[in-house]
């Protein structure tokens, strides 16, 4: 829906009943947390920023923080080495109505990349290109109605943003040239992106993978020709209800080049379809025997193991998935009124696993929500080795952890940003 941003989807307190869905769903006691786990995680700098910050991508050459803040149309950028505020760039999304939403970095350039979304209408959208090296705008890309996030290619440089439409058969991709700034063609997709546009891209082949929630497929789009070269189906044949499975969530594996699709479907539980990265055929399909109900998160894969990681919203743990046998091998979960387990991220630098979880207080009338939890996994032993409280919310994005150092950047409701050492 034109004007709405797509990238993280809101929270919302919810009754204290909830807590207890994991025990009805069969999941073991949550571990206990203590103080001795681990030195780490650290809040090292709290960075004000612009009003409401939507996003953080940090660039993988020089360390620098891009913060995307949808209310002021700016971007604050961070400095790497002071955790500080370096500059303030004012986004002109070339027409009135356009406000900035997510954001990119190019490892190939440096070059920085946000996306402009229609604010009151579907119009079409822009992309504005930020100097990775001066920190000024350089460009204008018109791109299509409704855009999301913007791709971009480890292998050419070239940006794929992916843009909803104005109708549920309208969504198409734009590609952008990450050398010279230029749209190179708009490939049409034939069925709707959904709403979270969810895209990756394969850094062995280059190929691009977008979900389709409106036809349950994935797009395949050749990084070569840029021509999809193929639609896999995600339904779950075996479910007889015959209701849609919605795929949100898709990650490549570094290590195999396998594709994982998550799907939430609200009547057939969540699913984790695994795709060939060589065939585009359908491998495996994971059941997700915890998260129901609309509850999966984000999805990510370790650069160092191959083991995928699902973050389940309503039942609040992590799915630990083999990248070997593609079979669920366990369940990471959190000490009691630790909620929303939706976020989850993998460390390029030591392979920890990084989560978020909602602070619930329960012991008020209605029960509220008083901040979030920073967790860190050991990405070996797949067990909780330490945790920091932010108390203006915790998010977590793969863009937002520096390769350099491994520290994260989380935006909060407070209009900053912390920096938690890696």
């Amino acid at each position: 829906m034109s004007g709405v941003p797509r990238l993280r989807r809101g929270r919302i307190a919810v009754p204290a009943l909830l807590s207890g869905i994991a025990l009805a769903l069969g999941v073991p006691a949550a571990m206990a947390a203590t103080s001795a786990t681990a030195a780490h995680p650290k809040v090292i700098a709290t960075v004000k920023v612009g009003s409401e910050p939507s996003e953080v991508a940090v660039s993988p050459r020089t360390g620098a923080a891009y913060v995307v803040n949808r209310g002021s149309s700016t971007v604050t950028v961070i400095s790497a080495r002071t955790n500080k505020v370096a500059a303030t760039i004012w986004i002109k999304p070339g027409m009135r109505n356009l406000a900035p939403f997510a954001v990119a970095v190019s490892a190939v350039t440096g070059d920085v990349y946000v996306t402009n979304f229609a604010v009151t209408s579907s119009a079409k959208g822009t992309v504005t290109v930020i100097s990775g090296r001066t920190n000024k705008v350089i460009g204008t890309i018109p791109v299509g109605i409704d855009p999301g996030q913007a791709f971009i290619s480890p292998k050419t440089g070239d940006v794929y943003v992916t843009n909803a439409g104005a109708s549920i058969t309208s969504s198409t991709v734009t590609v952008i040239n990450g050398r010279t700034n230029k749209v190179i063609t708009t490939i049409k997709l034939g069925g709707s992106s959904g709403t979270a546009q969810e895209t990756a891209i394969s850094p062995k082949t280059g190929d691009i993978y977008i979900a389709n929630p409106g036809k349950d497929s994935v797009s395949v789009i050749s990084g070569k020709t840029n021509k999809v070269i193929a639609s896999v189906s995600v339904a779950y044949a075996s479910e007889p209800s015959r209701e849609p499975v919605d795929p949100y969530q898709v990650a490549v594996s570094p290590v195999t080049g396998a594709v994982y699709v998550v799907s939430e479907g609200y009547h057939t539980g969540n699913l984790v379809t695994a795709i060939s990265g060589k065939t585009n055929k359908v491998t495996a399909v994971i059941p997700n025997e915890v998260g129901y109900f609309g509850g999966s998160g984000q999805i990510a894969i370790s650069p160092k193991t191959g083991t995928v990681y699902v973050g389940n919203d309503i039942s609040g743990n992590v799915s630990v998935i083999s990248g070997k046998t593609n079979k669920v091998t366990g369940f990471i979960e959190f000490p009691d009124g630790y909620l929303h387990a939706e976020d989850v991220a993998v460390s390029p630098v030591t392979g920890d696993v990084y989560a978020e979880t909602v602070i619930y207080d329960d012991t008020g009338p209605g029960g509220v929500n008083t901040g979030g939890a920073f967790w860190v996994i050991n990405g070996k032993t797949n067990k909780l080795s330490g945790h920091v409280i932010i108390k203006d919310g915790v998010s977590i994005s793969q863009n937002a952890i520096s390769s350099r150092t491994g520290d994260a950047y989380s935006t909060g409701y407070a209009n900053d940003v912390s920096v938690i050492s890696g």
